[in-house]
């Protein structure tokens, strides 16, 4: 079967993984202040935006993902012709209207297919599958991979959607927001902003329902993203991690692989044998985590 896996710009992962699984993206468009942004990954553009928008219009943002139909459109156009299902992995249905959206396509794709199935000269009908991943981000690039892995050995589509749902309950996702972080993403808005106040920075960590808990703050960025590095090393070496580790950084990704605690986080997937995948944050996740945030994803042997 011809399969392709789609999902949306917010998911990070680095392009070596985008070509080697043949992922396929859907954009989102993003205002920052007065400007629209189409979000497809380009490196460039990301820097331009990092620079020149969300350093000054942090507080004026919006995500607006494709609408139904400008996927129903994608699909039939782009991926109708050259595939025979489509696995499409959506970012959290809590956060975005994306997983609707596709599900109010997938429903136009069933009449269109029934009519191209009247075609004699139609081979196969089409097929497409929506998961929730209820992740963004470095967690949605997490499972993307996972799903990515499966189907190469072999699984079935609905296999993988059932093996999404048990490694949602399984997925590490922690970060250190940007100066620019929305206080929304800490439940506890007064204790976030005195911290900010007093010029601390959290570390955090997502829980299953999507909200952040700071696990601790530190006197600076630098040492709150040390200690997210060198937390992650550590639990490495505790052998509870399984596969590969997400880290997505939202600024100079050459300066934060530079860092020694990031060496430390290399050595320790290295000797483990866990693969270790360094990308940009998209300009999607920046409008939440902001810009200069570090997150990492990765699977545990335990629930989160």
């Amino acid at each position: 079967m011809r399969l392709a896996v789609l999902t949306d710009a917010s998911c990070d992962l680095p392009e070596s993984s985008y070509q080697q699984y043949g992922i396929k993206l859907l954009p989102n468009a993003l205002r920052i202040g007065r400007q629209w942004v189409l979000d497809e990954r380009d490196t460039h553009i990301s820097d331009h935006v990092y620079r020149v928008h969300l350093q000054h219009d942090a507080g004026n943002t919006e995500w607006q993902v494709a609408s139904a139909g400008a996927i129903h459109q994608r699909i039939v156009e782009r991926l109708m012709p050259r595939y025979e299902y489509v696995l499409f992995i959506t970012s959290d249905s809590r956060q975005s209207s994306l997983h609707r959206h596709a599900t109010q396509a997938a429903f136009g794709l069933l009449d269109h297919d029934t009519k191209l199935s009247l075609d004699p000269q139609a081979s196969a009908r089409f097929g497409i599958r929506i998961v929730d991943s209820r992740h963004v981000g470095a967690g949605l690039g997490r499972l993307v991979l996972e799903a990515c892995e499966q189907l190469t050995r072999g699984a079935s589509p609905a296999d993988v959607a059932a093996a999404i749902e048990q490694c949602r309950h399984r997925l590490h996702c922690r970060c250190v927001p940007g100066p620019s972080q929305r206080p929304a993403a800490s439940p506890n808005r007064w204790w976030a902003r005195l911290q900010q106040r007093l010029g601390r920075v959290p570390l955090l960590q997502r829980d299953r329902h999507g909200a952040y808990r700071a696990l601790r703050h530190h006197a600076s960025r630098a040492r709150a993203i040390d200690a997210l590095l060198v937390g992650m090393a550590a639990t490495i070496a505790r052998g509870a991690v399984i596969g590969p580790i997400v880290v997505a950084h939202g600024g100079d990704l050459d300066a934060l692989l530079a860092r020694p605690a990031y060496h430390r986080l290399e050595a320790a997937a290295a000797q483990a044998g866990l693969a270790l995948l360094s990308t940009r944050i998209s300009v999607s996740r920046t409008l939440e985590l902001g810009v200069g945030a570090t997150e990492l994803a990765y699977l545990g042997h335990d629930d989160v």
